[in-house]
Formats: structure tokens, C-alpha cells, sequence
């Protein structure tokens, strides 16, 4: 009996050994997982902190309360069918409920739509666009990439043609009054440092133009009846500006 006393305490005393070395383990591990939690969350609010200001995404739709694509924002913005317009940009729409642009901030802006079809500018511009409610182009202020000029053009409405414009061109800069088929019918403009030049256009016939020009400063006047052309006004102010 002594024996089998004696082995029975020896066996339970082992276990109890094993016992304290299993919740020793046991403890090391905890304490180890948990700065390993703890080294991560540190590692990855760092990441998160040191970049919380940047945001890299190709493009961006942003929604209405009824769900329809009001804003498009990319390289290129992104297509999507509820815009009427399939052109590519890069920048920033804004789009009526109905699908149509209403706003471009991009490089290049979409080319202009007139009466419901899509037309082409003289060169690719950097600038803004403001549309009416048809899509039709109303405004825009830009930069050409094909001569440099900069201008600010307001439109006759549905996009018929430019009413005002506002440029600054190599050699001239001008405020030019147009009618409704968009030919200058006055005009205030500067070029190449010479005199300042005021002149009105009257259209005596699809071939010829009558025009009075004034020039400031010195004080002239001159009365020139000539081609309706783009040629024939230039040499008449070119001859106005020098003399």
C-alpha cells in the first residue's frame, strides 16, 4: 500500500509540474499575441495617418437622392449610361437629371453641342464649359492648345452662336460683339501695341461690309465699305492702327 501511495504522489506531482509548464506556455503566448496585435494596429494607424490626405482612384460617380449619375470625376471620367454623351475627357462633370452635361472643368472640355449635335472646337482647349438644360453649350472660358490664345465666350441660347467674346490671342486682344450667326458686328480691340481701335460692321450684303472704325488715341475716324471676308477687315484695321 505504502508503494502504491508512494507512485500516486509521484504521478500527481509530475502532473502538476506539467500543469504549471502548460499555463506558463500558455501565458507566454497570450502576452506575445497580444503585442503582436498591438505592434500591427501601431504599424497600420501610422500607414493610415501619414496618407489620410491623399486618395488614389481612377474615377469617382457621385449620386443623387434618386440615384441618378451626377457627377463624373476622372482619367477619363467615367462612362455611364445615364449620360446622354459618350466623349471622354479628363477632369469633371456635372449632369442634369435628364443626362445631359451641364458642367466640364476638364483638359480637354467635350466639344460644344449646338442644337443637339456635336460640333468641333478650332483646337483642343484646357478650361470650363457651362451647358443649358438640353446639353446645348451656353459659356466657357479656356485656353487653346493650338495658338495659345485664352478667351471667355458667351453664347446666343439653344447654342445658336457666340454672342460675346473675350480673348487674348497672339498679336491682339479684343471684346467682340457678335450677332446671331456669329459674324463680329462691333468690336473694342489691341494689337500689337499699337493704338486701341473701336469699329461697328454692317452687312450690306452676303459680299460686302460697311464699317466705321475708330480709333482713340491719336483721335481718327475712318468709313470703309469692303469684302465681307475675315482679309479684308484685317487690312482695314491693320491700315486704321498704323496711320
Amino acid at each position: 500500500m505504502e508503494q502504491i501511495g508512494t507512485g500516486l504522489d509521484v504521478r500527481v506531482a509530475r502532473l502538476e509540474r506539467c500543469l504549471k509548464l502548460f499555463q506558463m506556455i500558455s501565458a507566454g503566448t497570450a502576452v506575445i499575441a497580444c503585442l503582436s496585435v498591438v505592434c500591427f494596429m501601431l504599424e497600420h494607424q501610422s500607414y493610415d495617418r501619414g496618407r489620410a490626405d491623399i486618395l488614389r482612384v481612377r474615377g469617382l460617380i457621385v449620386e443623387d437622392a434618386a440615384g441618378y449619375d451626377r457627377i463624373l470625376i476622372g482619367a477619363p471620367v467615367p462612362a455611364v449610361n445615364g449620360r446622354k454623351r459618350r466623349d471622354n475627357t479628363v477632369g469633371l462633370i456635372v449632369l442634369g437629371e435628364n443626362g445631359a452635361d451641364r458642367l466640364a472643368l476638364a483638359a480637354p472640355t467635350p466639344e460644344p453641342q449646338i442644337h443637339g449635335v456635336i460640333a468641333k472646337r478650332i483646337g483642343g482647349q484646357a478650361g470650363f464649359v457651362v451647358d443649358d438644360e438640353n446639353g446645348d453649350e451656353r459659356g466657357g472660358f479656356g485656353v487653346l492648345d493650338n495658338d495659345g490664345r485664352v478667351s471667355l465666350g458667351l453664347d446666343y441660347p439653344h447654342g445658336t452662336a457666340e454672342a460675346i467674346s473675350i480673348g487674348v490671342l497672339p498679336g491682339e486682344n479684343s471684346i467682340a460683339i457678335h450677332d446671331s450667326r456669329s459674324i463680329i458686328r462691333a468690336a473694342f480691340l489691341e494689337r500689337k501695341d499699337s493704338p486701341p481701335i473701336m469699329y461697328g460692321v454692317h452687312l450690306l450684303s452676303p459680299a460686302k461690309i460697311d464699317m466705321g472704325i475708330l480709333r482713340l488715341n491719336p483721335y481718327g475716324f475712318k468709313h470703309v465699305v469692303t469684302q465681307a471676308s475675315d482679309a479684308a477687315l484685317n487690312r482695314a484695321l491693320d491700315d486704321m492702327s498704323t496711320k
